[in-house]
């Protein structure tokens, strides 16, 4: 049997469809609390293209409560997220991430220092 390689061309027209895009403000958090002190701050994530945005946050830290850990945003939709900073049982300093996955195919991960 007799193998016969050719190329075959196939064209396609059509429109492309936009992907999700994730945007982030502020891009990192900041608060000096004392043992005892509470602080509330805001996040806002935000959908900046035309198909549907699904995200997920997560903080792992019991010092850090946050008002919502997911959602899905259509075109220029907001999502307000309040973040709860409560050093009542804390001493010292502490640094973390707060980690937004998407998917938005050029930010599947977002990490927001803290």
């Amino acid at each position: 049997m007799e193998n016969l390689e050719e190329d075959v061309n196939v064209y396609l027209s059509g429109e492309g469809i936009e992907g999700p895009g994730l945007s982030v403000t502020p891009d990192s958090l900041y608060v000096t609390l004392y043992s005892g002190q509470t602080f509330s701050d805001t996040l806002f994530i935000s959908n900046q293209n035309s198909d549907t945005l699904q995200w997920a946050l997560s903080s792992g830290w019991s010092y850090l409560d946050v008002s919502s850990t997911s959602g899905f945003l259509t075109a220029s939709q907001i999502d307000t997220i309040s973040i709860d900073y409560d050093a009542s049982l804390l001493s010292g300093d502490y640094s973390s991430y707060i980690n937004i996955a998407s998917n938005d195919p050029n930010n599947l991960e977002y990490n927001i220092p803290v």
